[in-house]
């Protein structure tokens, strides 16, 4: 999933029926893109039949912004019974640059170009040249997904260029088959990314030939696409599946992956409450990267307790590995529990094959025979 710097805000709605149109609103000034100067006060206005608010876009609050500007929105009806909302922008830092959207204040509505208007504001700063937080940036999109590195700037006569690994990204070429593209109002646009793509990708800004410095940095780390995800292997403490009441379980799980692919292990259980007491734990993930050891594979492992089995502890335990993409595969434990003076003894012929025919003139015939017994039986 690809970390993104931009989160959407959706303000608190109601419920308005019928439809609305781009058509139905007003912003106010009536101009698609507004350059203001870092540290203005500023006052938008946003009209229409129905109630209306703003959307706008907001950092990551995990990102390291500092900023001292403040954003407040109100609503309110006028003379002629439409519907105004006012943002007010105080303070303006280069952070605000950015989309600002009139939509109607309505929870059924999604917000796309059909149902909203929009203004783009530039917030010029004499130091700041991009609007972005300093901060490197971790992007972890799967393989052939595409890429928004958000390099924009804060006045549009600011030129941006890429980097990536110190070499110059034009905009319009293509590069291993990633496709490069720029919008000053979106960032750089990289279409669908490969293995190749992987690297770290930095953004330069110059304003009239002087280049804006630091640079902001981004490490693209493409996870490889999936074909077939390994099925998980589940290791019994027990020495067979003949499991005594009172007897202590361990089932640990444990998938071999290629280097680069991302996953995570869970256990699944026939009652989950069970998880909550002492008689069932189940450990952290362990990992093991293979590349400090000069092999091409991380294995993984959880592992699952159970203490005192009983009776009631039946049922099927499965383990589910999960790679990046999304996509599953498993393994089941079923465990059958025993009291100790059960005994038994079953046969089954390996690929349940029971009708056995061999041509005349050889000396044998050989097929092989699953045992499952208690007490261990003994060949004589």
């Amino acid at each position: 999933m690809i970390r993104s710097v931009l989160l959407h805000v959706v303000a608190v709605v109601v419920t308005v029926t019928g439809t609305v149109s781009a058509l139905d609103l007003q912003i106010v000034p009536d101009v698609p893109e507004l350059t203001l100067t870092s540290g203005a006060d500023f006052i938008l206005q946003c009209m229409g039949d129905v109630p209306v608010t703003w959307k706008l876009e907001k950092y990551d609050p995990n990102l390291n912004v500092k900023k001292m500007s403040s954003i407040d929105i109100s609503q309110g009806l006028l003379a002629n019974s439409s519907h105004i909302s006012l943002l007010t922008l105080s303070r303006a830092s280069y952070l605000d640059t950015g989309y600002y959207y009139c939509v109607p204040l309505s929870e059924t509505l999604k917000l796309d170009e059909q149902n909203s208007k929009s203004i783009y504001l530039f917030i010029q700063h004499d130091t700041y040249l991009l609007a972005v937080p300093e901060d490197l940036v971790m992007l972890s999109p799967n393989e052939y997904a595409n890429v928004i590195i958000p390099c924009r700037p804060t006045s549009p006569d600011v030129n941006v260029t890429l980097f990536k690994d110190d070499e110059e990204l034009v905009p319009g070429n293509s590069y291993n088959g990633m496709e490069v593209h720029y919008d000053n109002k979106i960032g750089f646009f990289l279409g669908t990314v490969t293995m190749f793509s992987t690297g770290f990708y930095n953004c330069r800004a110059e304003l009239n030939h002087k280049e804006y410095i630091p640079t902001f940095h981004y490490q693209l780390f493409v996870m490889p696409k999936i074909h077939q995800v390994e099925k998980p292997y589940i290791n019994s403490s027990g020495q067979s599946d003949h499991i005594i009441i009172g007897q202590n379980l361990s089932l640990n799980c444990s998938v071999s992956m290629d280097i680069g692919i991302g996953f995570t292990l869970r256990w699944k259980v026939p009652d989950e409450q069970k998880l909550k007491t002492e008689h069932m734990k189940i450990g952290k993930q362990n990992f093991f990267n293979g590349l400090k050891h000069g092999i091409g594979k991380s294995v993984g492992s959880i592992l699952l307790n159970i203490q005192n089995v009983s009776s009631d502890d039946e049922g099927e335990y499965i383990c589910e590995v999960t790679v990046h993409s999304g996509h599953t595969n498993r393994n089941t434990f079923n465990l059958k529990t025993f009291t100790p003076d059960m005994t038994y003894l079953n046969l089954t012929v390996q690929g349940g094959i029971y009708k056995i025919i061999r041509r005349a003139g050889y000396q044998y015939v050989q097929w092989i025979i699953l045992v499952s017994a208690y007490p261990a039986p003994t060949l004589v």
